[in-house]
């Protein structure tokens, strides 16, 4: 489904409309929407490299007022890789050996929760753990900053944002309770709180929130400050992001899970949430 047929089928507003167009002109590429019920998250983009003539953005969801953030959202990351020279067009990336060093440091701080674990199910979940949170040191500093770039430019969306981040605050919450807390390994779960501290810290005073008044007891507090000190008030774009991306994962003692690419090596079946 092409922008214009999008935007008619769900009713987006007119501040997410002029973000797609000014996207399509940005990049010199169109959209194509797919509506995926299964999608895990609300919406994900597959951002056009050169090879591609479209911008893929598959979404869950089908609360049209959501729809409106959540677009506006996954254009921000666009614009962000777009707006940045194309030397400095990196995506985080794991192979066997990133994926080995990341089991290996939670065997060290975990050994005996994994030795717990059913091996069948060992096996299907560390992935799943690892991956989601790569995901996040990689995304949150960019979202900080689309979060606040939407705030500031975009009042016909507030609403919607509001909406969408309380949802989301709801779910990241969730793992402060000590008995979800323990059903995870310690460095992933200490570090996913962490960050989610950082980000809430950030998003409170962009959007003058309540959301991280659930972290202020947190016990990772020390960590998530020094997190939180790294998100400077000027968005320098998408190179500062990764710099970002790259001492949080320095602080959290993940740096060897992952490693940059240039953007134009990722496979077709990529995907940036």
């Amino acid at each position: 489904m092409d922008a214009d047929h999008f935007i008619k089928s769900v009713n987006l507003n007119e501040s997410t409309q002029a973000i797609l167009y000014e996207t399509e002109q940005l990049t010199g590429k169109s959209f194509d929407f797919i509506h995926n019920s299964k999608l895990p998250v609300r919406a994900i983009v597959k951002i056009a490299r050169s090879s591609m003539d479209h911008h893929i953005i598959t979404y869950s969801g089908t609360d049209f007022s959501l729809l409106n953030h959540h677009i506006a959202h996954e254009c921000g990351h666009i614009q962000r890789y777009y707006a940045a020279p194309k030397e400095n067009r990196l995506m985080p990336v794991s192979d066997g050996q990133t994926h080995q060093n990341a089991i290996t440091d939670i065997e060290k701080y975990d050994k005996n929760f994994l030795k717990s674990l059913p091996i069948d199910l060992r096996y299907q979940i560390i992935p799943v753990w690892i991956n989601g949170l790569i995901q996040q040191v990689t995304n949150l500093p960019s979202d900080t900053y689309i979060e606040k770039w939407i705030f500031d430019n975009y009042p016909e969306i507030r609403n919607d944002q509001q909406q969408s981040l309380r949802q989301t605050h709801t779910e990241a919450i969730k793992t402060l309770n000590p008995k979800v807390h323990s059903q995870f390994p310690k460095i992933i779960i200490e570090s996913s709180i962490a960050m989610n501290y950082a980000f809430y810290k950030k998003i409170d005073e962009t959007t003058g929130s309540k959301y991280f008044q659930n972290y202020k007891q947190s016990s990772i507090r020390a960590i998530g400050e020094d997190l939180y000190r790294c998100i400077g008030d000027e968005d320098r774009g998408l190179v500062a992001d990764i710099s970002i991306s790259n001492e949080w994962a320095r602080i959290l003692q993940i740096k060897d899970w992952f490693k940059w690419t240039d953007f134009e090596n990722i496979p077709p079946g990529y995907g940036k949430t």
